[in-house]
């Protein structure tokens, strides 16, 4: 009984991490939409062109956005769960498609 516990244990401290690590990539993906924010108001006051500067945030946010499927996907196998990457309903390990929006699980 004392290794099924420190094993419950374990997992839900990893998964609790993993969620923190999403929390803080989430975040980070805010400060770079505020950023494109100040950038286009800059632009269409003064006129400046941020083009080269706006398309490399939006690369690191899709990058940020892959980070976050992949730890997604690590909780997925700590918990035994699917997780979905359209609409992040947890599934059983075994669907194929999503339970809450029928999109398919890979």
């Amino acid at each position: 009984g004392f290794d099924v516990a420190a094993k419950k244990t374990g997992e839900v401290i990893t998964v609790q991490k993993l969620k923190l690590n999403i929390t803080s990539i989430k975040n980070d993906i805010s400060k770079k939409y505020e950023s494109i924010g100040r950038m286009h108001a800059d632009t269409v006051k003064n006129n400046n062109d941020y083009t080269d500067a706006i398309n490399s945030i939006i690369e690191e946010i899709d990058e940020k956005y892959q980070e976050i499927k992949s730890l997604e996907k690590e909780i997925g196998e700590v918990t035994n769960k699917s997780i979905c990457g359209s609409c992040g309903a947890k599934n059983p390990s075994n669907s194929g498609f999503c339970s809450k929006c029928g999109s398919p699980l890979n």
